[in-house]
């Protein structure tokens, strides 16, 4: 017997054909809901998946899809011979880059990397989101308080949260532990890969030699890097 059961709390906030023209909703709506901390999803060529990390740059909002592996190409409820990663950028221009990596060994084979353009329809959850805290990064509260985000964090509340790393260069992501120290908080996320900006400045793509990204933003305003890399050796 297997259960399958359905979140209803999601709702359509844009979507747009291979070219990044709009078809339904606003790519202002989406944004402004990204950065509001409303969870994300996006469906694109037969896949829905929530991504690992969101980022905006140049007005365009970018879904980081890692929890993914290859599929067989012939029979789609079954994985490929050998595991494989199979990470992806969805943008709202239109464009879709992967990357497929052999899980383990970090083996990177010919035509692994491949840019093409997607329809996409571009979700966001319903559930309500606040604000709680916001800091400079030395740490000196500019909106809110720590309190109320411990507070938050004391009666099971997921966190969500922004970096931003310039004026148009944002990186939203959700804590995956939480850990408190008196009155400040370090939110760890580990789901994230080394990417670079693309020839558009509104897009992104994976590095030549990609890492794992590990972060601990804490609300003191410190964030701790731990970078991982792999050997990764290119087939011809």
């Amino acid at each position: 017997m297997l259960y399958r059961y359905a979140d209803t709390c999601w709702q359509v906030a844009y979507s747009h054909d291979e070219e990044g023209n709009e078809i339904q909703g606003s790519l202002e709506f989406l944004r402004a809901a990204v950065e509001r901390g409303h969870r994300l999803k996006v469906m694109f060529a037969g896949i829905s998946a929530e991504p690992d990390q969101i980022m905006i740059r140049g007005g365009h909002v970018t879904a980081m899809i890692l929890s993914n592996v290859l599929k067989d190409g012939s029979n789609r409820k079954l994985f490929a011979a050998e595991g494989v990663w199979d990470w992806g950028l969805m943008s709202t221009t239109g464009t879709y880059r992967s990357l497929r990596l052999q899980i383990g060994a970090a083996v990177e084979t010919s035509g692994s990397r491949v840019t093409s353009k997607r329809a996409a329809v571009w979700f966001i959850d319903t559930r309500s989101w606040i604000k709680v805290l916001a800091h400079s990064k030395t740490g000196v509260v500019t909106f809110g308080s720590k309190g109320t985000l411990l507070g938050a964090v004391g009666n099971g509340a997921r966190v969500r949260y922004i970096m931003q790393f310039g004026t148009d260069d944002n990186s939203i992501q959700e804590a995956d532990n939480v850990a408190i120290n008196n009155e400040n908080i370090g939110a760890m996320h580990v789901r994230s890969v080394s990417i670079t900006t693309a020839s558009s400045s509104s897009e992104y793509e994976f590095q030549a030699r990609p890492y794992w990204w590990f972060t601990i933003a804490a609300s003191t305003g410190d964030v701790a890097m731990s970078r991982y890399i792999q050997k990764i050796i290119t087939s011809i």
